[in-house]
């Protein structure tokens, strides 16, 4: 039976302190993997009242913790800012290394001295990676291509910022904002000089689509113009082909596998789920061809972490 998570109004509401125990954080990642695959989830954002209902209840009677769903969609928004911010970090950048003691890039101090001037709340891992990235990806990478902070490059404007997140959480995580795309450029020049390069990439930007908020004009010389050209064009680029890019091994593709192998049910696709959250289970489970050996697979796989 779950715990009571009606907020009383009488009371004050203690703090969730997520520091305290890193499993916690782990628990609330699992249960909103599963809602998620259970389909209670409401387009481009969090879950539908019955999602938010199961992870509370299942998080409290887990835990221990009598944090409710308002506690819980604030960790979500930190959780979301941390998984931008890992993402933002990594792009662009091949080629490097993994430091599997600390969880994190491997990279040289200059490349790192360079990232945190650009991204100064990325401070935190340099020590240590993102955690539980596996069930960050599934949570978020829908949300940011789909939600109202979506842009794509046919749209003819400038894509937005992302909104603040995460307030109210013990973790100093408090706020987060992508600006990956928030260029300021010289308007003037733009039109003039770099038409051509906007017709043929499918970027055409005229000043009525620009907010005049954005009209700033930071950039002197053609050759830094260009630059910003190309980051812009770039980053587009990764934001409409990057499921085009996705290995045979992502979550996504081989859930999409698990789904239509013979007999399985909604039940045995959310337990699959959890236990192929590791990439090495899901490379493991590609290497079986036949239907038959794959469900075997994930229900020994299921059975052992039962067990535990």
């Amino acid at each position: 039976m779950g715990k009571n998570t009606t907020s009383n109004p009488e009371a004050k509401k203690a703090r969730a302190l997520w520091d305290n125990n890193s499993s916690w954080t782990t628990t609330f990642c699992n249960l909103c993997v599963e809602q998620i695959q259970l389909g209670n989830r409401n387009k481009g954002a969090a879950f539908s009242t019955l999602g938010w209902t199961n992870i509370v209840t299942k998080f409290c009677d887990e835990t221990g913790q009598n944090y409710d769903r308002e506690q819980l969609k604030s960790r979500w928004d930190v959780l979301k800012g941390d998984w931008r911010l890992w993402e933002k970090l990594r792009m662009h950048d091949t080629g490097l290394g993994w430091d599997t003691a600390k969880g994190t890039i491997l990279a040289p101090d200059d490349w790192w001295d360079r990232k945190l001037k650009e991204l100064p709340k990325a401070k935190k891992f340099r020590e240590k990676g993102l955690q539980n990235p596996e069930q960050l990806d599934i949570m978020f990478r829908d949300v940011a291509a789909t939600g109202e902070a979506a842009w794509t490059p046919s749209s003819n404007t400038l894509p937005p910022t992302m909104p603040q997140e995460g307030v109210g959480d013990s973790d100093g995580s408090s706020e987060f904002k992508d600006n990956q795309c928030d260029m300021s450029l010289d308007i003037d020049s733009l039109q003039q000089g770099h038409t051509s390069q906007s017709r043929s990439s499918g970027l055409k930007r005229t000043s009525e689509s620009i907010p005049s908020q954005k009209k700033k004009k930071k950039i002197g010389g053609a050759a830094m113009l260009d630059n910003r050209i190309s980051e812009f064009i770039t980053v587009c680029k990764n934001k409409s082909e990057g499921t085009s890019r996705e290995s045979p091994s992502s979550v996504d593709n081989v859930m999409a596998i698990v789904r239509a192998l013979p007999g399985v049910d909604s039940r045995f696709v959310v337990q699959a789920s959890l236990v192929l959250l590791k990439k090495i289970h899901r490379d493991m489970f590609l290497t079986f061809k036949e239907p038959e050996l794959q469900l075997a697979y994930l229900q020994e796989l299921i059975s052992l972490k039962q067990k535990k």
